[in-house]
Order: structure tokens, then sequence, then C-alpha cells
């Protein structure tokens, strides 16, 4: 998925369980057993609004965004439902941002290992 520099993004995860869903940033929790930490609660929010449904809002999106999103079933410990990878385009105050996760030939390339060597 590839979002435009200040945008509001949409990851949508649904589950038939009756227990809370996890979302993760690459390594990071965002959201556990029905909370946001409260350091990231001006960047993401939840969606709960479709029973079922979790969905991640990803507000004003920048480069430190990008990355691997995944949301995982049983308070963390069930099965991935869904992964997202997310490259963020457009304004860079660096030329070359080593701090950036994901480059589009990265994604694509990982796309590509995941689907056996065949896009889409």
């Amino acid at each position: 998925m590839v979002a435009q520099f200040g945008e509001t993004v949409h990851l949508n995860c649904t589950t038939t369980q009756e227990v809370y869903i996890d979302w993760h940033h690459n390594s990071d929790v965002i959201y556990v057993n029905g909370i946001i930490d409260d350091s990231l609660r001006s960047k993401y929010s939840i969606d709960t609004s479709t029973d079922g449904e979790y969905t991640l809002v990803i507000h004003n999106v920048t480069v430190a965004e990008g990355g691997e999103y995944k949301c995982i079933d049983n308070a963390g410990q069930g099965p991935e439902l869904v992964t997202y990878i997310l490259a963020v385009k457009g304004k860079n105050k660096h030329k070359r941002c080593s701090a950036c996760p994901l480059s589009i030939q990265n994604i694509m390339l990982i796309l590509s290992m995941r689907l056996g060597g065949y896009l889409i």
C-alpha cells in the first residue's frame, strides 16, 4: 500500500473471535487489549464502529509510519489476520533517508518474495 505524505490511512482487520486484536508496526505494539498507548494517540486511532472490525487509522502519515503493520488475533498470541506494507510518498527532508524503513523498490521485492517471485 502506498500513501501520500500527510494523508489519513485506514488499515482494516476483521475477526470473528470474541477477543481483542493487537496492531503492530514493525516490532512495536500500537494497540493491545483495547488500548492505544498514550504516546501514540495523536498519530493512531482504532475504529471499531462495525462489529468484529478493528480499523487502524494513521493520521497525517509521514515516512516514519512506513513499514509493516500486522493485525494479530487473540491478544497477540494467535494467528496473523492481515499484514500491510505501507510506503509513504511525498515530502522528505533528506535526499537519502537512512531512517526510512522501506522504499518502493524494497516493498516490491518483499511482495515478490512473499508471492513466490510473482507480482500481480
